[in-house]
C-alpha cells in the first residue's frame, strides 16, 4: 500500500549547492565563464565576475527561490538501502518517491531574498575554495548555506520498504553522505519526520 510521510532535513553542517549545468557547452553561464577565463591576464574584475556567474550557475533556482532538487533525497536512500535493509536500488526506486521536483531551502535570510541577486552579491552565501585543473589550483565560488533546512513529502509502498525501516535509511542517507557537494564534509543533516 502506497503511504506518505513528510521528511524535514536540517543541516548539522554548511550545504554547498553545485548545478552541474555548466558542463554543457551551450549553456549560457558556460559561454560567459568561457570568455573570462580564455583571458591570458585577469583583472580583479574579471575575476569577481567570475565568481558571480560561478554561483549563479550553481544555484539551484526555481520560483524566485533557491531550492534543492528532490533526486538528491532519493539517491540518498538507494544509495544506503541495501547496506543496511538488504533492498536493491532498483527495488527502492520503484517503491520511493519524493512527492514534488524541488523542494524550497531554507536559511538564515531566505525571507528577505526576492532575486538571484540577493543570493550572488551576498558574500555569506559565497564560498571560494581552491579546485584542482590539471596540474594547477584555481579559486572557484560556490553558493554555500548555514543552518539550512528543506521539507519534502515523500510516498513509499510499504510492500517494498516499511516504515520503520525507510526512516532509518533515510536518516543514516542524511547524516553519513549528505546532500550537495563536497560531500560528507559539507551537506550533512538529521531528520524528523511527521
Amino acid at each position: 500500500m502506497i503511504k506518505t510521510l513528510t521528511f524535514k532535513y536540517s543541516g548539522i553542517n554548511s550545504i554547498i549547492l553545485n548545478n552541474p549545468q555548466c558542463v554543457d557547452p551551450l549553456n549560457h553561464y558556460s559561454k560567459e565563464l568561457q570568455k573570462i577565463n580564455k583571458k591570458r591576464t585577469k583583472t580583479e574584475e574579471d575575476i569577481l565576475h567570475r565568481y558571480d556567474l560561478e554561483v549563479s550557475a550553481k544555484l539551484y533556482w526555481h520560483d524566485n527561490k533557491v531550492v534543492i532538487p528532490t533526486t538528491w533525497i532519493t539517491a540518498s536512500v538507494c544509495k544506503v538501502s541495501h547496506k543496511l535493509a538488504k533492498i536493491a536500488k532498483a527495488e527502492i526506486r520503484s517503491g520511493f518517491f519524493p512527492i514534488s521536483d524541488f523542494v524550497a531551502l531554507e536559511y538564515p535570510g531566505s525571507n528577505k531574498v526576492k532575486n538571484k541577486q540577493d543570493i550572488i552579491g551576498n558574500s555569506e552565501f559565497r564560498w571560494l575554495f581552491p579546485t584542482k585543473q590539471g596540474q594547477v589550483k584555481v579559486m572557484k565560488a560556490f553558493p554555500m548555506f548555514e543552518n539550512w533546512s528543506f521539507s519534502v513529502g515523500v510516498e513509499f509502498d510499504d510492500s517494498i520498504i516499511d516504515e520503520e525501516t525507510l526512516v532509518r535509511v533515510a536518516e543514516y542517507g542524511a547524516r553519513f553522505n549528505g546532500f550537495g557537494d563536497f560531500r560528507p564534509t559539507y551537506g550533512r543533516a538529521s531528520l524528523g519526520v511527521t
